[in-house]
């Protein structure tokens, strides 16, 4: 396996061992430019030791790679900033270390039913779902799904109803997905259970609200780039339809990129999917 600590430029060949829950990373000895094997108890340079415990986050990035994110020394729940090791292992390997973190992970937890589509063709399956300040995981015995906060548009409760003299309730979760893509995941529990549930989500999303760090211009300008109607090779025209120099335009584009909103293409920017989320949340808004 390979390991790299977020904020240094190498990637450690070295092994990874799980002891008393706590993830030890052990880096290869090498002599001459050749890697030592490590076989038995020669484990190599102890690097990194992470207890499972201040784990709250685990992003899958591609079939072989894997980021934790962890409460460091130098790292602050509260301030919503993480320490970040990313690994990569063969597929079937980074599956296994996955689940184990996130089965193991300290966070909220709900049994629950749920279906990743609200089509008539969607299947209930029966898991648990996790919650921890940077996102939310629903876990089957097929495998699990993880949707960031940045990306949730919406919740809404659904209509509730009785099953053999017990009352369960829904809940619809609106996010946007890799593909900047409008999805929604449906969870299903007792109803007390999905009170809570809710309550705490909310809780949660509130925490990412950015309308405050937007100002009316800023609104304006993203909603043209969301409509995509804002011409980045007429930037001194697009700045005088606003009453502004080019220079306080791109002073705006600037500050929209800082906050997560935009992000750099092809000469320009384009709306990340938080930017989707928040101008989807602005139209919501404006129509309740």
């Amino acid at each position: 396996m390979r390991f790299r600590i977020v904020g240094e430029d190498i990637w450690r060949e070295g092994k990874l061992v799980l002891e008393n829950n706590t993830l030890i990373f052990y880096e290869l000895k090498q002599k001459k430019g050749v890697f030592l094997r490590i076989r038995g108890k020669e484990k190599g340079e102890e690097v990194l030791k992470i207890n499972i415990s201040s784990i709250k986050d685990v992003k899958r990035v591609d079939e072989k790679e894997l980021m934790l994110g962890y409460e460091g020394e130098f790292s602050s729940e509260e301030g919503s900033q993480l320490a970040y090791v990313q690994v990569r292992m063969r597929a079937e390997a980074i599956n296994d270390l996955e689940r184990e973190i996130l089965m193991r992970m300290n966070a909220r937890e709900f049994s629950v039913f749920f279906a990743q589509t609200l089509t008539k063709e969607m299947r209930l399956r029966k898991g648990i779902l996790k919650l921890s300040p940077f996102a939310l995981w629903l876990i089957d015995r097929e495998g699990q799904k993880r949707i960031e906060w940045d990306v949730v548009v919406n919740v809404e409760e659904k209509k509730r109803g009785k099953y053999k003299g017990v009352e369960y309730a829904a809940i619809s979760i609106e996010y946007i997905d890799e593909d900047s893509k409008v999805k929604f995941a449906l969870i299903i529990s007792k109803g007390d259970i999905i009170s809570t549930l809710k309550k705490e989500i909310n809780e949660i999303l509130s925490k990412y609200s950015v309308e405050k760090d937007i100002s009316d211009i800023e609104n304006q300008i993203l909603a043209l780039i969301y409509a995509g109607a804002f011409d980045f090779t007429e930037m001194e025209k697009m700045a005088s339809s606003f009453g502004i120099s080019e220079g306080e335009m791109r002073r705006y584009l600037e500050h929209l990129s800082e906050i997560g909103m935009l992000e750099d293409a092809n000469g320009g920017k384009r709306i990340t999917k938080k930017g989707i989320r928040y101008m989807m949340s602005m139209s919501k808004g404006s129509r309740s």
